[in-house]
């Protein structure tokens, strides 16, 4: 039997490390307030505020793009316990987005699936994005099931898993 892993969403790696630079710039300006105190620069002032307001700026992206991650996460808990679960068939897996450097490409994609439901009826969904390396975005590498809420078709979450 193939072990399976879930695939990685882009907002839980992103939310950490825009909380991380957040925080690491906002030290700084606690840092430089502290020096400022003691020395009283004009110029140092301005420093502070600009390091305080980017800092500012990436802790809030990142704490923004955590609760995306964990709103998600929610709706796919909701709905595995009072939703009924399909297998679904991927039938493509169109690139949003190229993110990396040299040494490691990563694509965000999205699995679109089809599932028949108990009355025989074909659904086409979309997953969210999640995150593939760039030589290994091939769907028969992946398996999606989708978990529907019982009384509104619409509310849907396809769960994408990679066989190892």
């Amino acid at each position: 039997m193939l072990s399976k892993k879930a695939v990685t969403s882009p907002w839980r790696a992103f939310g950490l490390r825009m909380l991380i630079l957040g925080s690491a710039l906002l030290a700084v300006t606690v840092a430089l307030l502290i020096i400022w105190a003691v020395n009283g620069s004009e110029t140092l002032m301005t420093v502070i505020t600009v390091l305080g307001l980017i800092g500012a700026f990436f802790s809030a992206v990142g704490t923004i793009s955590l609760a995306v991650d964990k709103n998600g996460q929610r709706k796919l808990d909701r709905l595995r316990n009072e939703g009924v679960r399909y297998d679904a068939e991927i039938s493509g897996m169109p690139t949003s987005r190229l993110i990396g450097n040299k040494r490691s490409i990563f694509l965000t994609v999205r699995a679109e699936c089809s599932y028949t439901d108990d009355d025989g009826k074909v659904h086409q969904v979309r997953s969210r994005a999640f995150l593939v390396f760039f030589m290994n975005s091939n769907t028969t590498d992946y398996e999606a099931s989708v978990f529907v809420n019982r009384s509104d078709p619409s509310d849907y979450f396809v769960e994408v898993v990679k066989r190892r």
